[in-house]
């Protein structure tokens, strides 16, 4: 398996400059055989790295000590953005970025459409209410205007598009 990830990273890099490596369901997955993916992944050329908890297995703070314990762990990772995306199936996927970012994420996953992953609009309340406090700052002009714009599609359009934006911390906040 590592050897995929290094030749699919390294292969990816020939493409372009900027590779994210996305860890789905990372929170299920053996902790050491998940630090050696990454590690490898960032080795092989990934310029960022998302972790997901796609089956909601950890509650905020636990996710939170999950994205220390890998900042910390992850030889490299330190070096470049770390990505994450939490399931909203408990209805904390929200909670869980927050809890992330004050534990060292750089940026989140955020769908306008996929209700089982954290939300636009709530993430961009959060934002708007205590952005400042949590360091965090919206990479979109605004993601009202996305919402906007999303839902100004026709129905059809809607149910085949997948809008995703990110969050990301305020430069210097780290």
């Amino acid at each position: 398996a590592l050897e995929a990830i290094a030749a699919l990273v390294s292969k990816c890099r020939s493409y372009g400059s900027d590779i994210e490596f996305v860890a789905v369901d990372a929170t299920r997955a053996e902790a050491e055989f998940l630090r050696e993916a990454i590690k490898c992944a960032i080795e092989s050329g990934a310029t960022r790295v998302c972790v997901c908890d796609s089956a909601a297995a950890l509650l905020p703070e636990d996710f939170a000590s999950f994205v220390s314990a890998l900042r910390a762990d992850v030889s490299g990772l330190s070096e470049i953005p770390l990505g994450v995306q939490a399931s909203g199936e408990l209805g904390m996927a929200e909670s869980s970025c927050v809890a992330a970012f004050r534990a060292g994420a750089d940026y989140v996953r955020a769908s306008v459409t996929d209700k089982k992953e954290p939300s636009v609009e709530m993430l961009s309340h959060i934002i708007g209410q205590k952005g400042d406090e949590i360091g965090v700052s919206s990479t979109r002009p605004s993601l009202r205007d996305l919402q906007s714009r999303y839902a100004a599609l026709p129905a059809a359009a809607r149910t085949m598009t997948d809008a995703r934006t990110e969050m990301r911390r305020s430069p210097n906040s780290r």
